[in-house]
């Protein structure tokens, strides 16, 4: 309903099933080029495959990846199909684990909504090469912006460098 919070999806992120609802994926080695289809379903606790989704944010499924060693992110939009087969492309992977996460909010036969966040451990087969954190810093900057958090809440300083 327009006007009302979103509500926050269940679930710890930790376990491909939640309260029955099921991400069942056709596979979880990903080779690393870019252009790879990845495909997936989400079933029902009948276990029939869901059709019934709310969008969320504009979209109704919203699919993330980040690489183990945090170097590597990607936010995707896959579509699903007639027979509730979602699918998406890939971008391309270094090797090494990319924990996968489906977010989307489900309607029940009952019409109950249900949000959830259910996850996949994706492996890019390979030697993988991993990046160390940087150090500790209250001061980040990317694209020309930089962020400096003062150490109280809610107190942030963000420039932009022209």
């Amino acid at each position: 309903m327009p006007g009302m919070p979103e509500p926050i999806p269940g679930g710890d992120g930790l376990s491909a099933s939640e309260i029955g609802f099921t991400l069942v994926t056709g596979g979880t080695k990903i080779t690393p080029v870019a252009g790879n289809t990845f495909t997936f379903r989400i079933t029902a606790p009948d276990g029939v495959p869901l059709t019934r989704f709310l969008p969320e944010q504009t979209k109704l499924m919203h699919f993330y990846l980040i690489g183990s060693d945090l170097t590597g992110f990607a936010h995707l939009h896959p579509t699903m199909a007639a027979d509730a087969t979602w699918s998406l492309t890939l971008p391309a992977m270094k090797p090494g684990d990319w924990p996968a996460y489906t977010q989307f909010t489900a309607r029940q036969a009952s019409d109950v909504i249900v949000p959830l966040v259910l996850p996949t451990p994706l492996t890019v087969p390979g030697e993988a090469t991993t990046a160390p954190m940087p150090p500790l810093s209250n001061t980040a900057s990317v694209d020309g912006y930089t962020v400096t958090v003062s150490g109280q809440a809610a107190a942030t300083n963000i420039t932009q460098s022209l």
